[in-house]
């Protein structure tokens, strides 16, 4: 038998279902996602997405190109490498990890790297989750999972020599303020990169099929406000202690194949379970489980609005209208 959810766990299913149909109604106005932009995605990680993340995907909650004779963790763990080498991280320099997930990308970058790294969630089950998985892996002595909003980090001014976004800003609502927040806690020269979630210029939003994969993008994976790369660079304009160093679809790099690949119908030994195959035996699982009490209740109902979401971004990447990997770097202007 397949376990899902640890005995014990407190799941609010019901709650993860209600908080997305409510704020990620078309109705809800831009004030208003930004007020319940945190308990939206408190309540998205709170459990059930995260066990069922963690089931399908593993630990690195994140897309990644893939090479012919490339296994799924492969190209996750080359892409978080990747990311780590653009940044030019060091031994001993203290990093920060601004949503952090359940640590994968964290611990395979601090064993790379051997850094010392700060993770920050705003879901208290994750930091639970990323801490196990940092002790398990033997690093406890140099990296840990902290509770914080990204928005109003819990650092002092100058704390760290760089940091990184593995596609966790797809639910800020206020990129004005992440960046601020970027920009203070770095210290001066260092440099923070990420994988942005953004609509891409082919996208059309006169075309209603379109506009309504995009609709079920957000959510399927409660994002209240969609980006393009401009919200970015007038995000970091607005903060003139950072410059913009690069920035370039890494969906364009010369790979196999693209990021939603692992989505679509097909077969690979390590990507079976977050293909179309896999998430339907998934569900089905779930169905099960929570009819004989061994999942909580909403369990299914919470299965379906992650297929919403895979479903749309295969759809988006398809029409090639949305990337998650769009990457950027920033740079802290040192001062004279």
């Amino acid at each position: 038998m397949v376990v899902l959810w640890e005995k014990g766990e407190n799941h609010s299913s019901d709650q993860f279902v209600g908080a997305i149909n409510h704020a990620m109604k078309n109705t809800v106005d831009n004030e208003d996602k930004d007020k319940n932009y945190a308990p939206v995605v408190k309540s998205f990680y709170a459990s059930v997405a995260t066990s069922l993340y963690e089931y399908g995907w593993g630990k690195s909650f994140h897309f990644a190109p893939r090479n012919k004779g490339e296994g799924f963790k492969e190209s996750l763990l080359r892409q978080e490498h990747w990311l780590a080498a653009q940044l030019g991280i060091r031994p001993g320099q203290d990093v920060c990890d601004l949503g952090c997930g359940v640590c994968g990308p964290l611990v395979n970058i601090a064993k790379f790297s051997r850094a010392n790294i700060t993770g920050v969630t705003i879901s208290d089950f994750q930091i639970a989750r990323g801490n196990a998985w940092i002790a398990q892996n033997g690093l406890s002595n140099r990296c840990k999972a902290v509770e914080g909003d990204f928005h109003e980090l819990p650092f002092e001014d100058n704390s760290f020599d760089c940091g990184y976004d593995c596609e966790a800003t797809a639910h800020s609502t206020k990129l004005n303020t992440f960046f601020a927040e970027v920009e203070r806690v770095l210290r001066p020269g260092g440099v923070f990169a990420g994988f942005a979630w953004v609509t891409l210029p082919k996208h059309n939003p006169e075309d209603p099929e379109e506009v309504k994969i995009l609709e079920d993008l957000a959510f399927g994976n409660a994002i209240a406000v969609l980006h393009s790369f401009d919200d970015y660079v007038n995000a970091i304009k607005a903060n003139p202690g950072l410059e913009l160093v690069e920035a370039y679809d890494a969906n364009k790099l010369g790979d196999d194949m693209e990021w939603h690949e692992p989505l679509k119908p097909g077969f690979s030994i390590d990507g079976i379970l977050m293909s179309w195959a896999g998430r339907q035996l998934t569900a089905n699982l779930a169905r099960v489980t929570e009819a004989i009490g061994l999942a909580p209740k909403g369990t299914y109902n919470a299965s379906q609005v992650l297929e919403v979401a895979a479903r749309s971004l295969v759809d988006a990447g398809d029409r090639g209208i949305y990337t998650p990997i769009y990457y950027y770097k920033v740079r802290k202007v040192a001062k004279n």
